[in-house]
């Protein structure tokens, strides 16, 4: 095909398509903090068909250079790609621009490689056609990077990503570790882009600290920042996060990591715009926001790390209380130590949250679990339910959590149900009971293979699997014990699945189990109870 140039233009173009990649997502600044970071680039010169394509005759040559999208998206990680590079942005006429200069692939790079300063000195000519620009260098390199440019507008850039990366010294002496508690800082950031930057909305910045004095972002468009900042920095304070949101008029997604802060901040929820809150890894971070007010704005709340809410035990449902619009929250949290002499005030309801979806609980302590009975979720569809205990400790869940399931409310629109707890099955039936519309069922932690097949309705009491959950299609469940406590498993998995087949669950399902189990390592494998002939050699 390489070798005919007589194809039509539309094959030609297909043969293209094939090549190149077009499924990029459309610039979207509200996107998850994973896709901030991984907006994807054309690595064209990396397929030796392009050059052949364009040596084959003038018409390949032609359909080539018609698609703007291989000499628009660029990525620089060695000398060779600079070269590629500075053709691509050539042929790229007056297009706008996506680069990104750094490793690739976890690669790393020697500090004092020379294509970097190469490259920071040809990408000051084409800065001003910049829509997206990620810098994952060396600390030292992305702070000379923004000294160079620091008189060039910047009118067209929406997106800056900054990141530290771990340089090839570093991996060598063994120093990934570094890369988290070095806490590199740029002390002096100059005037970014000559202070014109008016389409910027997304900024994000990892394992950079930068001095906040004066803010360089002050821009009335960023509306979505994300700042992870290295373990055990001291470079931010409350009086500087507070300045940092300050010059963030516009900001609707706020993303923090920081395990050095502690701090209150009180004004986050008064922000005009914001409506998604993402706070990781605080070594102690109070939330104090006044609950006699209602924050409609905030959708979306992710708390990860031991966060304090009001200094009350149930801050976190006060917090809740004062958030009526919220449709997604994720947990992962502890809010107090074990304190044998901590008691928690008696549970009161709270009502509904009237527009959650998506729920997302994991703890160490059964505190946070506390939301599920004091409100009623009318909406919610998909919830992740986890609770951090070794089965050294408790083969059982603890009794408080038990008792929270068993005081919750009906669940009417939940499709998705996952339940990863040291627990046996009346605890996991009594979610089944709450779920009419169950679809997917996903369980971790069970006890035996008994609490397995009284899930799976073989052998489970007055109410069948069928008649809680008629509209279930899929199951997976992993186990606490070994296969060799229970040697007619498969057969009871078979009698399960015709009972549930009789029952009009058609779809087949599938049970991850483990074998031969020894606190926490063991063999993985799967089980499809629909077809007998393809797992008779588990048994």
């Amino acid at each position: 095909m390489m070798m005919n140039s007589k194809l039509p233009r539309e094959l030609r173009s297909k043969v293209v398509n094939e090549l190149v990649d077009h499924n990029d997502p459309p610039f979207n600044p509200r996107h998850n903090s994973g896709d901030i970071y991984g907006w994807r680039y054309q690595q064209y010169h990396r397929n030796p068909d392009f050059l052949s394509l364009r040596e084959v005759s003038r018409d390949w040559n032609e359909t080539l250079e018609a698609d703007a999208h291989l000499w628009t998206n660029i990525q620089i990680s060695s000398d060779r790609d600079l070269v590629v590079a500075k053709s691509a942005i050539q042929r790229s006429a007056h297009r706008p621009l996506s680069i990104f200069i750094g490793m690739k692939h976890g690669v790393s790079v020697y500090v004092d490689e020379p294509w970097i300063e190469d490259t920071i000195q040809f990408i000051a000519t084409c800065i001003h056609r910049c829509v997206r620009l990620t810098l994952h260098l060396h600390w030292q390199k992305i702070a000379m990077a923004l000294q160079y440019w620091s008189n060039i507008p910047a009118p067209c850039l929406r997106l800056l990503y900054l990141r530290d990366s771990l340089d090839k010294e570093d991996a060598i002496s063994g120093g990934y570790r570094d890369l988290n508690i070095r806490g590199s800082t740029i002390k002096r950031l100059p005037n970014l882009f000559a202070g014109y930057m008016p389409l910027l909305e997304v900024v994000a910045l990892d394992y950079v600290n930068i001095n906040w004095d004066p803010m360089p972002f002050v821009t009335p468009k960023v509306s979505n920042f994300t700042l992870w900042l290295p373990e055990g920095t001291t470079g931010l304070n409350g009086r500087q996060f507070q300045k940092i949101l300050m010059g963030l008029p516009e900001v609707a997604k706020l993303v923090v990591r920081a395990k050095g802060p502690e701090f209150t901040l009180n004004e986050l929820f008064n922000l005009p715009k914001l409506d998604y809150i993402e706070l990781r890894d605080f070594r102690s971070f109070y939330l104090s926001p006044q609950l006699n007010m209602r924050y409609p704005r905030i959708t979306t709340l992710v708390l990860n790390g031991p966060i304090h809410i009001n200094g009350s035990p149930d801050g976190l449902l006060d917090l809740l209380s004062v958030l009526p619009n919220l449709r997604t929250l994720e947990l992962s949290m502890s809010n107090f130590s074990a304190d044998p002499n901590f008691h928690l005030p008696p549970l009161q309801r709270r009502g509904a949250l009237e527009q959650l979806t998506c729920l997302s609980i994991t703890s160490s302590n059964f505190i946070p679990f506390r939301i599920l009975a004091a409100f009623s979720f009318p909406s919610l569809r998909q919830t992740f339910i986890k609770y951090k205990t070794s089965r050294r400790e408790a083969i059982f869940i603890d009794p408080s959590l038990s008792e929270i399931f068993g005081s919750m409310d009906l669940l009417p629109a939940l499709t998705i149900l996952q339940i990863h707890v040291p627990s046996d099955a009346r605890d996991v039936v009594k979610l089944l009971h709450l779920a009419p519309n169950l679809k997917t069922l996903e369980t971790m932690g069970l006890a035996n293979y008994r609490d397995l097949f009284q899930i799976l309705a073989h052998n489970g009491g007055s109410k069948k699997m069928g008649v809680l959950c008629p509209n279930l299609r899929r199951f997976r469940s992993t186990l606490a014990m070994a296969d060799r406590e229970y040697p007619n498993w498969y057969q009871a998995l078979v009698m399960a699945r015709n009972d549930l087949f009789a029952r009009g669950i058609c779809a087949p399902l599938k049970v991850t189990t483990l074998k031969k189990r020894k606190y926490g390592s063991g063999e993985l494998f799967q089980s499809d109870v629909e077809s007998d002939s393809e797992n008779r050699h588990y048994y």
